[in-house]
């Protein structure tokens, strides 16, 4: 299945100020869910987001397994 992704914003220490987990359904558009991951097969994932404040000058994305 899918990873959960973890996004995180940091700030000019690398210190995180907030993050947010998407579920797979949250970030691909134009596959279905239930397929499973293929190998040497490219996934396209889209996200949405706002900057949550003016600290914030990078982010780091973390993939987690959904078991």
């Amino acid at each position: 299945s899918f990873p959960l992704v973890e996004l995180i914003y940091l700030n000019q220490h690398d210190q995180p100020l907030s993050s947010r987990l998407f579920k797979s359904s949250q970030y691909l558009s134009d596959m279905d869910v239930r397929q499973q991951m293929q190998p040497q097969t490219p996934i396209h994932i889209a996200i949405e987001t706002l900057k949550p404040s003016e600290d914030t000058v990078n982010y780091r994305l973390n993939f987690i397994s959904p078991d």
